[in-house]
């Protein structure tokens, strides 16, 4: 294997082997979501490994939690809105969601919540 840097200089060395780790990755989120409201996100590798939780904000609903995550498989999980004790001011504004399957953290995507 040779490795070059920007300035042209050559190395060349034993070839390196590696494998990555496959992530949850979220595509997309409702454009609003109101307390107590059914939400589904949609994306790719939910199904991971062990389905853990969804974040919502510094909100934690746990797969286990059977009265918040309604569903979870492979590309969504439809959860219900949390009540948040904090809402944003003013009753609205957007909070990251992120979930957890396998030991491994998806990206996060920004949700627009509004209070009932």
């Amino acid at each position: 294997m040779v490795a070059r840097d920007s300035y042209g200089a050559e190395t060349e060395g034993p070839v390196w082997s590696f494998t990555t780790g496959i992530f949850p990755y979220i595509e997309s989120v409702p454009d609003l979501a109101t307390a107590d409201e059914l939400v589904t996100i949609s994306g790719l590798r939910f199904y991971c490994g062990t389905p853990e939780w969804v974040r919502v904000g510094g909100v934690y609903l746990y797969r286990t939690n059977l009265n918040m995550i309604k569903s979870w498989t492979t590309t969504k999980i439809v959860f219900r809105m949390p009540s948040l004790v904090n809402w944003p001011p003013g009753g609205s504004g957007t909070l990251p969601v992120q979930i957890k399957a396998g030991g491994r953290t998806s990206n996060v995507m920004m949700l627009i919540v509004c209070k009932p």
